[in-house]
């Protein structure tokens, strides 16, 4: 016992005075990293554990080239503040096995492109952040297999992570896709926040089925219409700061099929009126854990709700404006008759417009007798008038 106490304090005093080179002069990068990296051993994490960690913030590089030559004791690696827009093939190389790596963090590089064969020999990496990136995932930028190596990731986080110059929507679709080609069977934790997502299709991430905990916080969801019935071991569903102003019916049968569910709605605008009557009474009842409800605020409602918490309300209180839904129903009658009018209009002028020599000559034989009875009664007027 005493040897191998020893033993450790030999090792803890070595990588304690590795650590204090490193830390003075950047010792233990090779020369590929220009001076501007650091590496080696430093305590990380919560438990503040000594880990081998190759630190690029802020080098300033605008090609990831040094990285295949990156320590293979490397246990994690921050590249980060950087401008590298399109990540190299076998950026890592293909020769070194990282059997050490599992954490890799690429935040904030501005990168455009991540290939289906970019990534090698990261089989043992469970923690991959690709946060306030510019991803481009729709037409030849679409690369189905992108995370593919990654077999035994248990972290994904794209917080921030894809171009805005592309509606949300356009590739929400593609980003399904590729988890389901990337078959990511082990990831447990998904954060998608701040990425403007409006919606959510049904079937989304079921093909991550060990999905334990989903942040969607920071988007412009309306509702959260998910198929949770896939999603088996979700604990945690982060909606919180969205556009949320009631649960849908279908919506709250969805979310009472989980169990032991955490659930985060704060800071959504809750209308409390005659809508938010089924989400209030699940709300009063539900065994699900609704992070901070007791400060879930009305942002609009009738009568004035506003300011008020939800809960406080009775539920004699959540009304709505009179005859709003006849109103509502009138309004869509009135859009859709304005729009058939509209297009029967077209159809019409399109239609006269083709045959306006055969109209032309048709009001020309129906107006004609009635212009010569105009005209010969005005020379009858003229001529009286000059007879005078």
């Amino acid at each position: 016992m005493v040897t191998l106490r020893f033993a450790a304090l030999i090792q803890f005093l070595f990588l304690s005075s590795h650590h204090l080179c490193w830390a003075f002069d950047s010792f233990g990068c090779p020369s590929e990293f220009q001076h501007v990296c650091k590496c080696g051993f430093v305590p990380y994490g919560h438990e503040n554990k000594l880990t081998y960690v190759t630190n690029c913030t802020n080098a300033g590089f605008d090609n990831a080239i040094m990285l295949r030559s990156l320590p293979p004791m490397t246990e994690v690696l921050i590249f980060v503040g950087n401008e590298i827009r399109d990540l190299p093939l076998n950026v890592f190389g293909q020769e070194t096995v990282y059997d050490r790596l599992h954490t890799i963090d690429f935040s904030n590089n501005h990168i455009q492109t991540i290939k289906g064969r970019t990534f090698h020999n990261v089989a043992n990496v469970t923690k991959l952040i690709l946060n306030d990136n510019d991803l481009y995932i729709i037409s030849k930028d679409h690369h189905p297999r992108m995370f593919s190596n990654f077999v035994n990731l248990r972290e994904l986080h794209l917080r921030n992570a894809f171009t805005e110059k592309i509606k949300a929507g356009d590739y929400l679709n593609n980003l399904a896709e590729i988890f389901e080609n990337s078959s990511l069977n082990h990831l447990r934790v998904l954060n998608m926040e701040n990425n403007e997502i409006s919606g959510i299709y049904h079937g989304e991430f079921c093909s991550l089925p060990a999905l334990e905990e989903l942040y969607l916080g920071d988007n412009h969801l309306k509702d959260i219409p998910m198929n949770f019935s896939c999603l088996k071991y979700l604990k945690l569903l982060d909606v919180g700061n969205n556009f949320i102003p009631y649960l849908t019916y279908q919506t709250i049968r969805s979310l009472e099929v989980t169990e032991h569910l955490t659930l985060n709605l704060s800071s959504n605008p809750f209308k409390c009126d005659c809508r938010m009557v089924h989400t209030y009474h699940w709300m009063k009842i539900t065994l699900l854990n609704l992070v901070n409800k007791e400060h879930f605020y009305c942002y609009d409602g009738f009568p004035p709700n506003i300011g008020k918490t939800v809960l406080s309300i009775h539920p004699s209180d959540l009304q709505c404006v009179p005859n709003l839904i006849k109103i509502e129903y009138h309004s869509s009658a009135s859009i859709v008759l304005t729009v058939g009018l509209i297009c029967l209009v077209i159809v019409l002028s399109v239609l006269l417009y083709k045959n306006r020599i055969v109209v032309g000559n048709y009001m020309h034989r129906v107006l004609q007798p009635i212009r010569s009875k105009f005209h010969y009664v005005s020379l009858e007027r003229r001529d009286a008038t000059m007879d005078v």
